[in-house]
Formats: C-alpha cells, structure tokens, sequence
C-alpha cells in the first residue's frame, strides 16, 4: 500500500490508483502536454478545478465543515447520516470526509507542483512569458493556501517550536516524508507566497487567485504566528475602503450570482458541474432541511438585518439554512460561485489587528457602525453592549455563518464549542483534541514516518 503522497507521483500517469478517484477534467498524461502557451492554461484549470472539489473549496470544507463542527447548527430529523460523526465529534482516522480533504487537498498540491516544476516551452516563451511567469506564480500561491489550511485543520494551536506540522510537498517527485513542525511550514508558505506576490495580477478577475488574495494570506499568516505588526503592514498594501459594503439589494444578489465587486476570490461553477454544495444543508429536491440553524445564533439578528431573511428561512419552529440556495431551478443551488474571500472578512481582520494593536476604539466603532448601518443591524454603543472586541467576534461569526470559518476562529481564539440550544453534546473544551483532525489512517498505515496525531493513536 502506498501514502497518498506518493501516489499523487504517479496517480495522473497511471489514471486512478487506490482510493483516488478523483480526476480533474483538464487533468495532463504527461510531461509533453506542457508543449505550448494553451497547455499550461489547461493545467492551470486543472488546479482550480481540483480547489472546486466539493470536498475542498467548491464545497465542504468552505462551507460546511466549520460549521457543524460547532453550535451553528442544530441536525434535523431529515438527516439521514450525513455529517453526523463530524457533528458528534466521533471522527477518526477512517472518516471519509476528512480522508477526502486530505486526499484531495496534496492532489491540489501535486498539481501546482507539476507547474511550477515545470521548464518553460521554448517556441512561444517571449511571445507569452508574462503569462507564463503569472501561472506558475498562482501556482505557487494555491500550494501556499492549501498547505495553511492543512495546518490549520490537522495541526495543535497555539503551537511550540516542536508543534507537528504536515508534510509541506514542494516537488512533484519525492521519497517518503515526516510531518515538519508547524513553523516550518509556516515560513515555507510566507516563502511561497513573497515570491509570487511580483508576478500576480491586480485584482480584477475574482475568479483567479490574485495579489489581494496574496496580501490577505501574508496576514493571516502572520497573525497565526502572532506578529500582528506585520499581519497589519501586510493588510494595508489592499485597498478596503467603506465603499466595500453592498446595499441589502446587492447583498441579497450576492448568493445567487457569480460576479460583485465585493468579493475578491470565488471559485465559479455552472451547471454542468453538478454543483450540490447547498444540498450540505438543504435538499432542494425534496424541499426538506438536513439541518436547520442554531435558534439562538438567528436571534442575534435584528429582525430588520438583511443578513437574517437572506441565511434564514422559517419553518415552524425552525429555521432553515437557505444561505446558499442559489438557483436551484437550474439544479445549481449554490448559485454557481463559491466566495472564498470576500472585503468584508478584510475589514474584520483590520479590527482585530487595530484591536490587538491599541487603536483608538472609536476609529473602529466608526468604521464598525457603517457596517452594521449596511446589514440594517443596529450599532455599536460601547454602554449598552458587550466589549468591543466580543461584539466584533459574535458579528464575525453572523457574517460569516455557513462559509466555514467559525471553527477555525474558535480555535485561533482557544474558546471552547458550547452549545447552549442543543440536547446534546454541550460543549467541546478548547484543548480537547478533537480540535485538530486525523491524520487518515491509509495515510499512517503506509508510511512508517508519519506520525498521528494525539488522541487518535489506537
């Protein structure tokens, strides 16, 4: 049996092998696909299309995985299995689901890798070679961006200089490999992305990762490692200005459309992708929930806040998740894109950083009240609410319901899951170390060097 890693060697040049069964459409056979200026093109297609994977990016892993791990929703009688073992905290190093993240995540990887190895053809090079320069620079952002969520999903938090890590793959051909420790593999993702950053184009197109994107990875990563100067210097080269926010007509547009001017990255679908990433919640063939969302996260909302009719749906006494419903006229319930990094999680950033910063708190509660003042939400006033910062954190987490980031938050925070609205399962401390992922047992079963991680030993 051989560790995912190195099957990824020899997974596009043999088709399908072990448990991989997932092929990219634009997937290359060989070395010799990579001739001309229009291959390179197909098999930077190929990367994205392997991000929009309904396990990673085009699905799971951004929108519902940090989530149900946490006390945003509440499972519905519906629910015929899905998820529940994630939902439980009973995962383990057989799960199918995050089996499927890592799995798909080091062939994203493997992909990149093929690109920026690659040597640049030599008939049409200067003719194309600003092109050619810009493609294996996205590459080198996609393998950063991957690899830091790996980190983020499978490794301890906070974390010392002997953290476990994952395997930061940087070639495409490689012999068996250790878990590094986590600042290894952060400093390889900070030399990945500085090094593309020069050769990224400016954000016009969302759907192609950008030099915005790039500047937003430098400063979370460099918030993980708890340098909150340089997160901040990093954060400043993009340009968030109050215009970012969207009138409660647009914002509404905002989940059934491909294009708007506050997204900076999003992953498009159409439908002959079979897109399903909404049926996580939802099943819109059989107009039935899966699961239905916290009673008490919807009453946070006030009732004029777009943001609550345009997430919610009320049924009886419940309310169904109806955030990504989309278009599902045209089987297409997540209406076709994926947002990945919207202006809006830029600004909440900046606050945090001003917050651990010193700013004066009424710069951000001006900034912070324009905000909600766009949700139709009612504003900030330091004697009549909680503290600035935990005001921040519980909008954080409505403003972001259901694309997957609250658990990670949660993590970052080292704050427990509590449940307050469920029968079950209340709370999940923050050191319990179902905080941190599996390794997938195919993995540890072939390589001898990899190490699993605490309390999924036996």
């Amino acid at each position: 049996m051989k560790p995912i890693l190195i099957i990824l060697s020899i997974f596009i040049l043999e088709g399908c092998t072990f448990f991989l069964d997932y092929r990219p459409k634009d997937a290359f056979e060989e070395d010799a696909a990579f001739r001309d200026y229009a291959s390179w093109e197909i098999m930077l297609r190929g990367c994205y299309s392997s991000l929009s994977n309904e396990a990673l990016y085009g699905g799971f892993l951004s929108m519902g995985l940090g989530d149900i791990l946490t006390d945003n929703v509440i499972a519905s009688p519906h629910n015929n299995g899905e998820y529940q073992a994630i939902y439980h905290w009973r995962y383990h190093a057989m799960d199918p689901q995050i089996t499927a993240i890592w799995e798909q995540a080091y062939h994203t990887i493997y992909l990149a890798n093929t690109i920026i190895d690659q040597a640049y053809p030599i008939d049409d090079y200067k003719k194309y070679e600003r092109r050619y320069i810009q493609i294996k620079a996205e590459a080198k952002l996609i393998r950063a961006m991957v690899h830091f969520d790996l980190v983020r999903l499978f490794s301890a938090f906070p974390y010392s200089s002997e953290t476990l890590g994952i395997p930061y793959i940087k070639q495409r051909n490689h012999s068996l490999y250790n878990r590094e420790t986590v600042g290894s593999n952060l400093s390889d993702c900070l030399k990945d992305i500085n090094t593309s950053i020069p050769y990224l184009e400016e954000t016009t197109v969302s759907s192609s990762i950008n030099k915005d994107y790039a500047y937003y990875l430098l400063s979370m990563i460099y918030n993980y490692m708890g340098d909150s100067d340089q997160s901040l210097k990093s954060l400043i080269h993009i340009n968030i200005t109050q215009e970012d926010w969207l009138d409660s007509k647009e914002y509404k547009k905002l989940w059934t459309s491909y294009s708007s001017n506050s997204v900076i990255f999003q992953l498009i679908k159409t439908n002959k992708d079979k897109p399903n990433n909404a049926w996580i919640y939802y099943d819109t063939r059989n107009k039935r929930a899966k699961w239905y969302a916290s009673s008490l996260l919807v009453s946070w909302y006030d009732d004029a806040d777009i943001r609550k009719e345009t997430f919610f749906r009320k049924s009886g006494s419940k309310y169904e998740i109806v955030k990504y419903l989309g278009q599902p006229e045209l089987d297409m319930p997540n209406g076709g894109s994926v947002k990945i990094l919207r202006k809006a999680e830029l600004h909440f950033l900046l606050w945090f950083l001003q917050l651990k910063n010193g700013t004066d708190h009424k710069i951000i509660e001006r900034d912070l009240n324009r905000y909600l003042t766009s949700r139709g939400a009612s504003n900030y006033v330091s004697a009549k609410h909680k503290t600035l910062k935990e005001f921040i954190e519980q909008e954080y987490q409505k403003e972001f319901v259901y694309e997957s980031k609250h658990f990670f938050r949660l993590k970052f925070n080292q704050k427990k899951i509590n449940r307050e609205d469920n029968d079950i399962l209340m709370e999940l401390k923050s050191d319990d170390y179902h905080f941190n992922m599996p390794i997938p047992s195919v993995e540890i079963n072939a390589n001898t060097k990899m190490k699993q991680n605490e309390g999924y030993e036996s």
